[in-house]
């Protein structure tokens, strides 16, 4: 998308919603003059473009505005950085980009979604709200970091009393559960934090939806209808 389109969406949401530019650039995290600029057809910084993106995929959703608070997205590398650091004392990481999600706290953060490990339920390019220093329970989908894995891996937590266990989201990898001793915490495993939002296309998770045979209601009712039409 141009960057003109993408302002020209941007100003047409914040109309349909009918806030005030003042509320537009506290909710982009840019100055009037930083707008007024692209208004003129002047060169849009990374920032400004991801946060005009961002607003975009957040506003489709009634949140209020004093809901609306920007995280950092940060690369698995840094969110690995970020998760073992205490107190969110993470001065070395400088992340470039933000999304906005309703809920986040203090040490928070965003991940994009690359690979198909997370499929269905999130696919390439969703954006996921972590809770770094909340604890997750069963079923949580989580993001954690633990022994022989460099990166981070995306997994179901399963709590099992003095122990929890790691399940794939999915069955495609065919990996076995990875089950941990709570007291060994940074020794075989460092941290687990719980996915809490997620911002994702609907149509892709349509696609991914589909390409593990998972249908809608209104697509089993069509195909029944259609069914029984062609018997008559």
């Amino acid at each position: 998308m141009e960057d003109k389109e993408l302002l020209e969406r941007v100003l047409a949401r914040a109309k349909e919603r009918h806030m005030r530019i003042v509320d537009l650039v506290k909710v982009l995290g840019i100055s009037k003059v930083a707008l007024y600029k692209q208004k003129k057809g002047m060169g849009m910084a990374k920032k400004t473009r991801q946060a005009m993106l961002s607003f975009l995929v957040d506003s489709v959703a009634n949140i209020s505005l004093d809901d609306l608070r920007a995280v950092p997205i940060l690369t698995t590398a840094q969110a690995a950085q970020w998760m073992c650091s205490p107190f969110g004392d993470v001065n070395t990481i400088v992340p470039d980009k933000t999304a906005f999600f309703s809920e986040p706290k203090t040490g928070d953060f965003a991940v994009v979604v690359s690979g198909k490990s997370m499929m269905p339920w999130y696919p390439p390019g969703t954006k996921i709200l972590v809770g770094r220093d909340e604890r997750p329970k069963s079923g949580d989908r989580v993001v954690a970091s633990v022994e022989g894995h460099p990166d981070l891996i995306f997994k179901v937590y399963v709590d099992l009393g003095g122990e929890f266990a790691l399940l794939s989201i999915n069955e495609d990898d065919g990996l076995p559960p990875l089950i941990f001793n709570k007291m060994d915490k940074g020794e075989t495993w460092f941290s687990v934090s719980p996915i809490k939002e997620s911002l994702r296309n609907e149509r892709m998770l349509d696609a991914a939806m589909h390409a593990r045979g998972v249908h809608h209601f209104w697509e089993k009712w069509l195909d029944e209808r259609q069914k029984g039409g062609a018997q008559k």
